[in-house]
Protein backbone atom coordinates (compact mmCIF):
# COMPACT_ATOMS: atom_id res chain seq x y z
CA UNK A 1 0.00 0.00 0.00
CA UNK A 2 2.86 2.11 0.96
CA UNK A 3 4.29 2.00 -2.82
CA UNK A 4 0.87 3.43 -4.36
CA UNK A 5 1.92 7.13 -2.44
CA UNK A 6 5.13 6.95 -3.56
CA UNK A 7 4.89 5.74 -6.97
CA UNK A 8 2.26 9.11 -7.28
CA UNK A 9 4.55 11.06 -6.20
CA UNK A 10 7.17 10.16 -8.69
CA UNK A 11 4.91 10.20 -11.48
CA UNK A 12 4.44 13.88 -10.48
CA UNK A 13 7.46 14.90 -10.05
CA UNK A 14 8.86 13.44 -13.77
CA UNK A 15 5.81 15.42 -14.69
CA UNK A 16 6.65 19.28 -13.22
CA UNK A 17 10.51 18.85 -14.59
CA UNK A 18 11.04 21.54 -17.44
CA UNK A 19 12.78 19.89 -20.56
CA UNK A 20 16.30 21.12 -21.25
CA UNK A 21 16.44 23.22 -23.87
CA UNK A 22 18.57 22.33 -26.76
CA UNK A 23 20.28 24.60 -29.76
CA UNK A 24 23.11 25.20 -32.22
CA UNK A 25 25.05 27.68 -33.16
CA UNK A 26 24.97 28.75 -36.70
CA UNK A 27 27.50 31.76 -37.05
CA UNK A 28 25.97 34.55 -35.14
CA UNK A 29 22.61 32.74 -35.38
CA UNK A 30 21.62 30.72 -32.26
CA UNK A 31 18.65 27.82 -33.15
CA UNK A 32 16.94 26.80 -30.34
CA UNK A 33 14.00 24.27 -28.88
CA UNK A 34 12.64 23.21 -25.93
CA UNK A 35 9.85 20.59 -25.73
CA UNK A 36 8.06 21.26 -22.41
CA UNK A 37 8.77 24.87 -20.31
CA UNK A 38 5.73 23.97 -17.64
CA UNK A 39 6.89 20.58 -17.75
CA UNK A 40 3.57 18.66 -19.18
CA UNK A 41 4.45 16.88 -22.13
CA UNK A 42 3.62 18.71 -25.19
CA UNK A 43 3.04 21.92 -23.37
CA UNK A 44 4.78 24.92 -24.41
CA UNK A 45 7.22 23.74 -26.66
CA UNK A 46 8.96 26.56 -28.19
CA UNK A 47 11.82 27.12 -31.07
CA UNK A 48 13.28 30.25 -31.23
CA UNK A 49 15.89 31.38 -34.44
CA UNK A 50 17.84 34.59 -33.00
CA UNK A 51 20.87 36.69 -33.40
CA UNK A 52 21.47 39.46 -30.98
CA UNK A 53 20.75 40.57 -27.11
CA UNK A 54 18.17 42.26 -25.24
CA UNK A 55 18.78 45.43 -27.47
CA UNK A 56 19.08 44.73 -30.17
CA UNK A 57 17.23 41.38 -31.70
CA UNK A 58 16.47 39.49 -34.82
CA UNK A 59 14.54 36.64 -33.90
CA UNK A 60 11.94 33.72 -35.54
CA UNK A 61 9.68 32.11 -32.76
CA UNK A 62 7.05 29.34 -33.09
CA UNK A 63 5.26 28.60 -29.50
CA UNK A 64 3.35 25.57 -29.72
CA UNK A 65 -0.16 26.47 -29.54
CA UNK A 66 0.03 29.30 -31.97
CA UNK A 67 -1.13 29.19 -35.86
CA UNK A 68 1.45 31.22 -36.79
CA UNK A 69 5.45 31.61 -36.96
CA UNK A 70 6.60 34.96 -35.91
CA UNK A 71 9.49 37.18 -37.36
CA UNK A 72 10.55 40.67 -36.10
CA UNK A 73 13.44 42.53 -35.07
CA UNK A 74 14.03 45.21 -32.11
CA UNK A 75 16.56 47.91 -31.84
CA UNK A 76 16.68 49.73 -28.80
CA UNK A 77 17.33 53.58 -28.47
CA UNK A 78 17.37 53.71 -32.06
CA UNK A 79 16.64 57.35 -32.02
CA UNK A 80 16.94 59.04 -28.89
CA UNK A 81 14.62 57.21 -26.31
CA UNK A 82 12.59 55.33 -29.65
CA UNK A 83 13.06 52.12 -30.72
CA UNK A 84 12.57 50.44 -33.84
CA UNK A 85 10.50 47.38 -34.34
CA UNK A 86 9.36 45.37 -36.72
CA UNK A 87 7.92 42.11 -37.58
CA UNK A 88 5.19 39.80 -39.35
CA UNK A 89 3.69 36.56 -39.20
CA UNK A 90 3.66 33.45 -41.55
CA UNK A 91 0.61 30.83 -40.90
CA UNK A 92 2.44 27.87 -39.51
CA UNK A 93 1.12 25.56 -42.16
CA UNK A 94 2.36 27.79 -44.86
CA UNK A 95 5.58 27.84 -43.29
CA UNK A 96 6.10 24.52 -43.45
CA UNK A 97 4.58 24.03 -46.86
CA UNK A 98 7.85 26.37 -48.05
CA UNK A 99 10.77 24.83 -49.43
CA UNK A 100 14.07 25.31 -47.57
CA UNK A 101 15.14 28.01 -50.61
CA UNK A 102 11.33 29.85 -50.13
CA UNK A 103 11.86 30.17 -46.19
CA UNK A 104 15.69 31.44 -46.80
CA UNK A 105 14.92 33.96 -49.21
CA UNK A 106 11.71 35.39 -47.36
CA UNK A 107 13.78 36.05 -44.50
CA UNK A 108 16.39 37.35 -45.91
CA UNK A 109 14.83 39.63 -48.60
CA UNK A 110 12.67 40.68 -45.03
CA UNK A 111 15.76 41.28 -42.82
CA UNK A 112 17.61 43.11 -45.65
CA UNK A 113 14.49 45.43 -46.26
CA UNK A 114 14.75 45.78 -42.04
CA UNK A 115 18.68 46.39 -41.85
CA UNK A 116 17.96 49.51 -44.49
CA UNK A 117 16.05 50.96 -42.67
CA UNK A 118 17.42 51.21 -39.83
CA UNK A 119 20.48 51.89 -41.44
CA UNK A 120 18.49 55.23 -42.43
CA UNK A 121 16.76 55.91 -39.39
CA UNK A 122 19.18 55.09 -36.40
CA UNK A 123 21.65 56.64 -35.02
CA UNK A 124 23.82 53.42 -35.07
CA UNK A 125 23.40 50.58 -36.71
CA UNK A 126 24.23 47.07 -34.96
CA UNK A 127 25.95 44.68 -36.89
CA UNK A 128 23.83 41.74 -37.48
CA UNK A 129 25.34 39.30 -39.82
CA UNK A 130 23.43 37.43 -42.32
CA UNK A 131 26.19 34.99 -42.60
CA UNK A 132 24.96 31.15 -41.86
CA UNK A 133 21.27 32.04 -42.19
CA UNK A 134 20.80 29.40 -45.00
CA UNK A 135 22.09 26.69 -42.48
CA UNK A 136 20.30 28.30 -39.26
CA UNK A 137 16.64 28.67 -40.79
CA UNK A 138 16.71 25.16 -42.38
CA UNK A 139 17.65 23.88 -38.34
CA UNK A 140 14.79 26.32 -37.96
CA UNK A 141 12.16 24.61 -40.20
CA UNK A 142 13.44 21.29 -39.28
CA UNK A 143 12.64 21.47 -35.73
CA UNK A 144 9.21 23.07 -36.06
CA UNK A 145 8.33 19.97 -38.16
CA UNK A 146 9.55 17.88 -35.62
CA UNK A 147 7.07 19.81 -33.17
CA UNK A 148 4.05 20.47 -35.59
CA UNK A 149 4.48 17.13 -36.72
CA UNK A 150 4.36 17.61 -40.51
CA UNK A 151 6.04 15.58 -42.90
CA UNK A 152 7.28 16.85 -46.72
Amino acid sequence: MRLLPCLFLLSVSTVATASIPTGKNHGQWLVTSISSVDGVHGGDASVILAQGDEHNDLEVRWNEGSASVNVSMYIDECVGEESFEASYSVATDKWLQMSDKEVRTRLRANILIWLDRVRRTCASTPRFKLRALDAAAKDFTDRLRGFAGYSE
